[in-house]
């Protein structure tokens, strides 16, 4: 929506794109509202980029499931955006908040945290970090491109993958059963965030 609406400003069609916008949001009403159906109660974790990361956690709220983590490999609002982008506004000022971490991504971190939460399913941007918790059972979506969700029939098609990673998951079965991972019960128990903690004290201690 603001995103039209701002291109509504710069070629002065306002009322345009207001039309435009009840109209495409009539004719996705059924379809979103089935989709909703399907995934009402389902939990999500979405590991990616900082605007990507933040924005996949306002999709996956448009189509009824619950992120219960939220990991973005980077956050840096001058470097990153120029300024804290609107989707991290959106989160912030929701009236449940998520945890959100930042630069965990590392596979071991990862795994710990999936362990602990055991959602019903993964989102990344990046396949090294879906191939291990399809290893783990959990269904795991990888989005190549990060504009896939967006616009009113991109949320209905990622809504429809989504329910089939969900439906068809006996692979991410199939392997949990025959795959050792390369983790002893130590780590699982540990806190996902042991060592960066450890190497905090390390850095204030010299």
């Amino acid at each position: 929506d603001s995103w039209l609406r701002e291109l509504g400003k710069v070629v002065g069609k306002e009322k345009e794109v207001e039309d435009y916008i009840v109209k495409a949001k009539k004719e996705i009403k059924p379809e979103l509202e089935d989709i909703r159906k399907k995934l009402k109660g389902k939990k999500a974790v979405v590991g990616m980029g900082p605007s990507f990361s933040h924005n996949y956690i306002r999709v996956l709220k448009e189509l009824g499931i619950e992120v219960v983590w939220g990991i973005s490999w980077h956050f840096d609002q001058h470097y990153d955006h120029g300024s804290v982008p609107e989707s991290s506004i959106a989160l912030s000022n929701r009236d449940k908040d998520i945890p959100i971490s930042v630069c965990d991504g590392q596979n071991f971190e990862v795994l710990n945290l999936l362990n602990k939460i055991k959602p019903d399913l993964y989102i990344s941007r990046h396949p090294g970090t879906t191939v291990w918790p399809t290893k783990m059972g959990i269904p795991s979506v990888m989005v190549a491109d990060e504009y896939t969700a967006f616009g009113y029939r991109g949320i209905i098609n990622f809504g429809y993958r989504i329910i089939d990673a969900l439906e068809n998951n006996s692979l991410a079965e199939e392997l949990s059963k025959r795959i050792k991972l390369p983790y002893n019960p130590w780590w699982f128990k540990q806190d996902a965030f042991k060592f960066l903690e450890d190497e905090t004290n390390y850095m204030k201690s010299i």
